[in-house]
């Protein structure tokens, strides 16, 4: 996977982050995700819990909250210190035996040396190059406990497809051919996919155990929070602009968009495609892994 061009890196992170608001990345929009995935995992015998890449908590948080009775506590990193602050905002006021620090996922420093009964990456491993990806794996393994689990969410090809499809249109309708549309479109949705095959492989190289679940429903959100979620990524000016050709403004294009979404919308809500593939990898296999 590579990064795209308007993509800013971080110790080999794409900083999506750059160029999208906090609410974009951070979106409390309600999906059905978090139960799905919660309900398929097993912490009956889970007490400590690291969550890579924790952003606001919206799974560390359920999760502390599931593994109280157990005396459990989670810990989680993440490289926004907005996200942090708003993590122990929430942990706080909800009492819950969780705290996050704010750090790159990628520097050793930033890593426990501890063992976890339970390792998160929900939603991360889109924002590595694939190079690293395949390091930073190795490196997570070591911080899975012999009888614990690493929990992977990613995005399937299909999840929230439809913007793109409205944005492809949007680009066509601005004077693009299909060909320059689907290829522009592409290039600024690229960042957020990781295959499900790299995955599957990927991990079979660190743990002896591998469950995969696919996870798709349909559901719906407002146009509003809509856009809050994939507008950063597909409309942002200084992040559309250098994949037009001369003489077409993204504001134009991003005006069609919404028009194309309004035609969507249904009594003031847009209904989306959900496709999530979760795994959960056990028996870790020992390294000795370098530390990127």
């Amino acid at each position: 996977m590579r990064e795209s061009k308007g993509d800013e890196i971080v110790g080999g992170i794409v900083d999506l982050a750059s160029d999208r608001t906090f609410e974009g990345i951070h979106s409390t929009a309600p999906m059905p995700l978090v139960p799905w995935v919660l309900g398929n995992l097993d912490l009956t015998r889970t007490r400590s819990v690291f969550d890579l890449g924790c952003g606001i908590g919206r799974f560390a948080l359920p999760v502390a909250s599931l593994i109280a009775p157990n005396d459990g506590e989670v810990h989680g990193i993440d490289l926004d210190p907005r996200a942090v602050e708003e993590f122990n905002r929430r942990a706080h006021n909800a009492g819950l035996r969780a705290e996050a620090t704010q750090g790159n996922i990628l520097a050793k420093a930033a890593i426990p040396n501890a063992r976890f009964d339970m390792v998160m990456l929900n939603f991360v491993l889109h924002t590595l190059s694939f190079p690293r990806i395949k390091q930073f794996l190795g490196t997570v393994s070591a911080l899975v406990a012999p009888d614990g689990q690493l929990l992977v969410t990613a995005y399937g090809e299909n999840h929230i497809s439809e913007p793109t499809t409205w944005l492809t249109e949007a680009l066509i309708s601005a004077g693009l051919n299909q060909p320059e549309a689907r290829r522009v479109t592409r290039q600024l949705d690229r960042p957020r996919r990781f295959s499900i095959d790299d995955g599957t492989r990927l991990l079979r190289r660190h743990f002896d155990h591998l469950e995969f679940t696919q996870f798709r429903d349909v559901f719906e959100l407002s146009p509003y929070d809509l856009e809050d979620m994939v507008g950063p990524r597909l409309l942002h000016a200084p992040r559309l602009s250098p994949h037009l050709p001369d003489g077409v403004d993204p504001r134009n294009v991003a005006a069609t968009f919404r028009e194309i979404m309004a035609s969507h919308s249904n009594n003031g809500h847009v209904e989306l495609n959900a496709d999530i593939a979760m795994f959960v990898a056990r028996s870790p296999r020992r390294g000795p892994w370098p530390w990127i």
